[in-house]
């Protein structure tokens, strides 16, 4: 029989996996303030907003390819993050894990927002998303093979 994985326990909603609050910063905002937040907030996307609202996100990834490209800058051009943020895919609360990486691979993005209509959630990264599946490999091994009433490993 074949379900698809939405139907599974093992496909969580993405609320569950979802980093909050997000860390957002001014569109007009300039690079060199973006990387000292990312810095200090520990983390690798910013949230970008241009009067209340969501335009985009800045991603590490992004910043490092613009610092480290053909001519690396001796220090970082104060380009506005509004010029270098890039739109990331949008998910419902209601949303599964795979919808978010579904839509991080076509859109070749490592990060996905979750949004109430124009309101931001939170963020859903790859690395979440590997961390999830992660957790769920070792439930699923620590349930099976070598767990109490599971079938014992063969000794050579």
């Amino acid at each position: 029989m074949s379900v698809a994985p939405e139907t599974f326990d093992d496909d969580p909603f993405v609320t569950g996996l979802m980093t909050t609050p997000v860390v957002a910063i001014s569109a007009d905002a300039r690079l060199p303030v973006a990387l000292r937040v990312m810095a200090a907030e520990h983390v690798r996307h910013l949230v970008v907003v241009d009067r209340g609202r969501c335009v985009g996100l800045l991603q590490e990834g992004e910043v490092a390819r613009l610092l480290l490209g053909p001519a690396t800058p001796r220090e970082v051009p104060p380009l506005p993050v509004g010029a270098v943020c890039r739109t990331v895919p949008r998910l419902a609360p209601g949303e599964r894990r795979s919808a978010a990486a579904r839509r991080m691979h076509a859109a070749g993005v490592d990060a996905c927002l979750v949004a109430d209509g124009e309101r931001v959630l939170g963020i859903v990264t790859a690395t979440d998303v590997l961390t999830s599946l992660a957790a769920a490999e070792v439930g699923r091994v620590d349930g099976g093979l070598g767990a109490p009433g599971g079938a014992e490993l063969a000794q050579q």
